[in-house]
């Protein structure tokens, strides 16, 4: 028992037993993505997918505060029409900086597609098929949002 204690004793001293690197990073840089660019985003597909009568919150967090291997999180109250999403923070993000804002914005899409499927009973049995119907479409909603704008060439008129 003496030994075991010294020797975390030792791991702690020497630095090992500190928390992930993530969470001691400082940035002098602005961050890629502000809470009020996440709340715009909120509003805007809110609207659009008429969640108009529900109370949403957005909050940019850590990623020790998410579930492993998520990017999101939303709880919902569908008594109160209250839901509060999670989205991860910039900090946290493995892709390149240029890349992370779409990705936010999509898992902002993403958690209120699930919002708009909580009336329909929860199934442990079912929820990867959820999971991906869920991603396929606010992937579509977003991709849609984002497309170049569609021209088409009409013939001119023809004189007769």
């Amino acid at each position: 028992m003496v030994r075991i204690i010294t020797i975390l004793l030792l791991l702690v001293s020497a630095g090992i037993a500190e928390p992930p690197a993530s969470r001691n990073r400082v940035s002098s840089m602005p961050p890629v993505v502000t809470e009020e660019q996440a709340q715009d985003w909120l509003r805007l597909w809110q609207k659009r997918l008429r969640l108009d009568d529900w109370k949403i919150e957005v909050r940019i967090v850590r990623i020790w505060e998410l579930e492993r291997g998520t990017l999101g999180h939303i709880d919902w109250s569908t008594t109160h029409h209250t839901a509060l999403i999670k989205v991860l923070s910039p900090e946290d993000y493995e892709l390149p900086p240029d890349k992370i804002p779409a990705d936010m914005e999509l898992s902002i899409v993403h958690e209120l597609v699930h919002l708009h499927l909580s009336v329909l009973p929860l199934n442990k049995s079912s929820r990867n098929a959820e999971e991906q119907v869920v991603t396929m479409i606010s992937e579509a909603l977003v991709n849609l949002e984002h497309r170049p704008a569609l021209t088409i060439d009409l013939p001119e008129a023809e004189t007769r």
